[in-house]
């Protein structure tokens, strides 16, 4: 099948992570994780990055409450106190998820399942029901990548209301089952991350638009600063 794309980021997205469009019934329909980042001090609010979100511009219910923003113990801390990581200048978030042997690519700006390049496929130890979450650049020698930064499920098992410290624990032991197009991307204190990022200490091969604090639920992150 053949998908009529303008020059973009979704488009180098696809090009370089994706193959076929994955059209079949199945299971990976569950795990139409709309990504998103939120204002600072927001976590329940609506999208600040230009991310496709399903309740997007609705503030207090379903997905948002479940960010944070329907508890008031899990939003308290400010932001920069948070476990985080950088946001990339005009990424595209993607997750890739194992799927009875296949490995499928959603990008949420499209809405759509898509069949991996051999460049990210998820290797023959990683367990099926496994779906990570990541952001999709082009550095600036033109390299393509993705940047894999959290785990929303293990052999089908939801890592929602797991502490972000703990699923990102979990995605270090992953780490040997990424392809060749992906990247661990370092996760810790945002506070430690955005004064190294502002100093020139912490340098990384793209641009960078600021570091955004993990949430409770994998998929929802809200902004701890914008780097200048």
């Amino acid at each position: 099948m053949e998908l009529l794309l303008t020059p973009s980021l979704t488009h180098a997205c696809i090009l370089a992570t994706c193959t076929d469009p994955c059209l079949h019934p199945g299971e990976h329909h569950k795990d139409r994780i709309h990504l998103n980042v939120d204002d600072h001090g927001d976590v329940g609010g609506s999208s600040s990055s230009g991310v496709t979100t399903k309740n997007k511009g609705k503030k207090g219910g379903g997905d948002a409450a479940a960010a944070g923003g329907g508890n008031k113990k899990k939003s308290s801390a400010p932001p920069l106190l948070l476990f985080g990581t950088w946001l990339a200048l005009g990424s595209e978030f993607v997750t890739i998820g194992k799927y009875k042997g296949n490995t499928l690519v959603f990008v949420p700006s499209r809405d759509t399942f898509f069949f991996a390049s051999p460049s990210a496929l998820l290797s023959q130890e990683c367990p099926d029901g496994t779906v990570l979450v990541g952001q999709f650049i082009i550095d600036r020698d033109e390299t393509p990548r993705v940047l894999v930064f959290d785990v929303a499920k293990l052999q089908g098992v939801s890592f929602n209301d797991m502490p972000p410290r703990e699923r990102y624990a979990c995605l270090q032991r992953l780490a040997g089952c990424l392809g060749p197009v992906c990247t661990l991307q370092w996760v810790g204190e945002c506070r430690v991350l955005a004064s190294e990022l502002q100093s020139g200490r912490f340098k990384v091969p793209h641009a960078v638009k600021g570091v955004m604090a993990l949430t409770q639920t994998p998929g929802r992150m809200v902004m701890a600063v914008v780097v200048r």
